[in-house]
């Protein structure tokens, strides 16, 4: 826990000696399904260095549906080896599913430079 920024909470990927407190967490395919929701027009994900792990709990989401949202996303590809992985596996990871990356700033701009906050989008 942050306590000077009570927006910079994360999940501790270790055990850590810093203030902590127990959440429960759900995929979001399996969150979808037991709610049955039907449509989802935009996602925003701002989930502190841990974003490439929370788009892979959208797997079966995007696997039975064609309806792809529009993902507002903080990213910080630089933090990916702390979870196992690249830049590239996560894009790899969204193009499977029809997505390329967008400039919060202009949304018709692919990504060139990465910045902290993107658009995912079927285009």
């Amino acid at each position: 826990m942050n306590k000077e920024n009570f927006g910079g909470n994360q999940i501790a990927l270790k055990n850590t000696s810093l203030d902590s407190t127990k959440v429960s967490m759900r995929r979001f395919d399996k969150y979808v399904e037991e709610q049955k929701i039907k449509q989802i027009k935009l996602i925003k994900i701002d989930v502190e260095l841990y974003e490439f792990p929370v788009l892979k709990g959208f797997r079966n989401y995007f696997v039975n549906t064609s309806d792809r949202p529009i993902i507002i996303c903080e990213i910080f590809p630089k933090y990916y080896p702390i979870h196992g992985a690249t830049l590239e596996e996560f894009l790899e990871y969204m193009r499977r599913y029809g997505y390329k990356v967008f400039n919060l700033s202009n949304p018709q701009e692919e990504v060139k430079t990465w910045t902290d906050n993107v658009i995912f989008k079927v285009s």
